[in-house]
């Protein structure tokens, strides 16, 4: 229905829920529109840290104040790129691109 709107769900719509946990937290409902709008493809690259499933496309939230990256708690991107190889996971935040090793990827999360 939303694109059907004018509105790009991906990048438009923002869901609020008062829990983390739970069927109606934002832990499950941030998987399951990853699913629905952010599908699963052969040409995206996705991996799985900490029992977080990261996907090229995925909308993120930074979690903490990252005063190095200048990044701060509340932060939303989108994971433009993940470089297997180097071990990395590139965000836009607006007009900055943030690169993460693997090892800080417990700064950010699905929104």
């Amino acid at each position: 229905m939303l694109p059907g709107l004018g509105f790009n769900p991906a990048t438009d719509v923002q869901v609020l829920c008062p829990m983390t946990q739970g069927v109606v937290g934002t832990r499950n409902l941030n998987t399951v529109l990853q699913q629905l709008i952010n599908p699963p493809a052969p040409d995206k690259v996705e991996i799985n840290r900490g029992g977080n499933l990261l996907r090229e496309g995925d909308r993120i939230i930074q979690l903490t104040n990252d005063y190095n990256r200048e990044v701060f708690n509340g932060d939303l991107g989108i994971i433009k790129s993940i470089d297997t190889l180097e071990q990395e996971v590139i965000v836009q935040y607006g007009e900055r691109t943030v690169i993460y090793d693997y090892a800080d990827l417990n700064e950010i999360t699905l929104a």
